[in-house]
């Protein structure tokens, strides 16, 4: 009897030495697959200009440090690509900006906000497995200056946005992370019936840090 519970004693050992217990991992743990969605905010850098012809000046700058955000929502184009192809929103908003027309700085009591915004079509590739990315988005953007209840808006024109990051992995499909970049944007200013003769081209070139919130 002592041999045979000796035995038993021996080959249930044998089998927790063979099998030891390991918590499996879910399906997509750390890995870029499926729907992608991508928020971030941070502080962004440049000034929007207005060149103009036949209107009392040659050129406004309206300067002030503003808010950035951007939204993507899209997919991984397939398994173990890290490559992620999205719709992009973009978005900057300038509150109570600085004004320089010709040089000449002006002072308004008045609320303003100045805010440029791209649609557009962005892809991210990353590089695993340290998860660094860049990202780049093409589509249309305007600019708006708002004064009080007053808007102006300009037509639509062709933009560019550009940027490179790291995240770290705070769950099993979210990721927290930084990134640093640049904007380009020119578009057309509408035109003015009062105005018949005058014509006008608004553009950015600003640099941004972002935070970066992304599900996939």
């Amino acid at each position: 009897m002592k041999k045979i519970i000796c035995f038993f004693i021996i080959v249930v050992s044998f089998g927790f030495a063979q099998k030891p217990m390991t918590a499996e991992k879910p399906a997509g743990y750390h890995l870029h697959d499926g729907f992608f969605l991508s928020m971030t905010g941070g502080p962004a850098f440049g000034d929007i200009v207005l060149e103009a012809t036949n209107a009392g000046f040659k050129k406004m700058e309206v300067s002030g440090t503003g808010f950035q955000f951007d939204f993507k929502i899209g997919t991984i184009l397939s398994k173990g690509s890290d490559v992620a192809l999205s719709f992009d929103v973009i978005g900057r908003i300038i509150s109570n900006p600085s004004f320089k027309v010709d040089g000449i700085s002006l002072t308004t009591k008045d609320s303003v906000t100045a805010s440029d915004a791209l649609y557009g079509v962005g892809i991210t590739k990353y590089f695993m497995p340290s998860n660094a990315f860049v990202s780049a988005t093409i589509g249309l953007g305007t600019f708006t200056i708002q004064q009080n209840k007053t808007k102006a808006t300009s037509e639509s024109g062709i933009g560019v946005h550009v940027k490179a990051g790291k995240e770290w992995w705070v769950g099993d499909d979210w990721g927290i992370g930084a990134a640093v970049g640049v904007a380009i944007l020119s578009a057309k200013d509408k035109k003015d019936s009062s105005m018949p003769n005058y014509s006008g081209t608004l553009s950015t070139t600003r640099f941004f840090i972002e935070f970066n919130s992304t599900f996939n």
